[in-house]
């Protein structure tokens, strides 16, 4: 069925909102959701390599949000407790405000654990999907109508991110988000190793033009990380739905 003339052109100014806030504009805000060992090792990294850029992490656990702040992490990787300790009255910052945190951020990094299915089909081996949906539809809530960049990070497969797509596309105004793909790939217990010269990096996203300014405007973020460890790296162009079989400088 075709749009009606009305909800073309709001589209149409979504989109071009999209592009006026995202367009050769820098990412100086960046939230991560999940105080996990991925959200926080990632967020930690990047901090240290963009000084200039607000990194904020945000979780549903005040006790994980008071340790953090503390300095006492809930998890233990070598040498992250006195990374994020040297950063914490700098460039990173822990908080249990979630409406906040997403109204001030550019780009929502989400890095939250993913379940087996207890029941159902594919119940003990499926990965349950709903903790994403549901984080969906809280970033559309607490966004207030603002257009926002979504990162899916997290170490299970894209289709993650096509979920928080599609919620966030139902529940809020399409043309005002755009879901990344930004898969971990660090092993436990060697996180800073890992992160500081990553085994490959995959940035993926639809092939629309506002994807694709959503994902060069994560690129140009993370290419000052990247940048230091593969100086001739490229930057690939959708990879929303392609396999992750990358070699190392993929991004």
């Amino acid at each position: 069925m075709a749009q009606a003339p009305a909800e073309n052109k709001a589209n149409s100014e979504a989109t071009n909102e999209f592009a006026t806030a995202f367009h050769n504009a820098p990412l100086e805000r960046v939230l991560c959701i999940g105080a996990g060992s991925v959200g926080v090792s990632t967020m930690a990294l990047m901090a240290t390599k963009m000084p200039d850029v607000r990194f904020t992490v945000f979780d549903d656990d005040p006790a994980v949000i008071c340790g953090c702040q503390s300095g006492a992490l809930h998890f233990y990787e070598p040498g992250m407790r006195e990374l994020v300790n040297s950063l914490r009255t700098k460039n990173l910052h822990f908080s249990p405000a979630f409406e906040e945190s997403v109204r001030q951020a550019q780009v929502v990094f989400v890095c939250i654990n993913t379940p087996l299915k207890t029941s159902g089909v594919g119940s003990g081996r499926a990965a349950d999907l709903s903790g994403w949906e549901s984080m969906a539809r809280r970033i559309a809530g607490a966004s207030k109508g603002e257009c926002k960049i979504v990162v899916e990070c997290s170490t299970i497969p894209v289709t993650t991110g096509e979920t928080m797509r599609k919620v966030l596309h139902a529940v809020g105004d399409a043309a005002k988000y755009e879901v990344l793909c930004f898969p971990s790939f660090y092993r436990g217990g060697q996180a800073i190793k890992d992160l500081e010269v990553p085994p490959r990096v995959l940035l993926g996203c639809q092939d629309t033009p506002s994807a694709l300014i959503a994902q060069e405007a994560v690129t140009q973020l993370i290419s000052r990380w990247i940048r230091e460890c593969f100086p001739q790296a490229h930057l690939p162009h959708s990879v929303w739905k392609l396999p992750l079989q990358y070699a190392r400088v993929c991004l």
